[in-house]
């Protein structure tokens, strides 16, 4: 018998996720709440770094769907039944990269509000993501430390609280 994917207890092992950087933006902060939205929206066309994201994050309660490049989380967007409460966001894409991607998502006023946290290698870039709106900027490779609180301030939490 084989083992399920979603078996396994670890992301794959050839996903890189290590090193904690995050920069927030300051004035975009979510209202704490045990649950708010758990749709999660990964954008990434990197395969391995895509399945990672979402396998880790469907384990942890959210629901997520995933696109390989912006056009494609532009055409999920539209279509879907409902919005995301959270996009991670890569910069370098095919077809759409992240740049063109913000552009698109502010004109569209359904779309605008939606936060995103975009995830990029290009540490330099940090600064005009969040100039640009991003409510956070996470630095690749990924630490999973850094993601999940981003994740949890902006979807809530699937895991229930302590007792005190």
């Amino acid at each position: 018998m084989t083992r399920s994917r979603l078996a396994r207890s670890q992301p794959p092992h050839n996903a890189s996720f290590q090193r904690p950087v995050l920069r927030e933006n300051s004035h975009l902060v979510a209202i704490p709440g045990a649950f708010m939205k758990t749709k999660i929206l990964v954008v990434e066309d990197e395969l391995t770094q895509r399945e990672a994201l979402a396998e880790v994050l469907s384990r942890l309660g959210y629901e997520v769907q995933c696109a390989a490049n912006g056009s494609e989380a532009l055409e999920l967007m539209r279509h879907s039944e409902s919005l995301p409460g959270l996009i991670l966001l890569d910069l370098m894409m095919p077809v759409m990269d992240g740049w063109e991607f913000r552009v698109e998502q502010r004109k569209d006023r359904a779309l605008a509000e939606v936060p995103v946290v975009v995830l990029s290698a290009l540490d330099d870039t940090a600064q005009k993501t969040l100039k640009d709106g991003a409510a956070a900027f996470l630095s690749k490779p990924l630490h999973w430390q850094a993601l999940l609180p981003v994740v949890e301030r902006f979807c809530g939490t699937t895991r229930p609280r302590p007792s005190v």
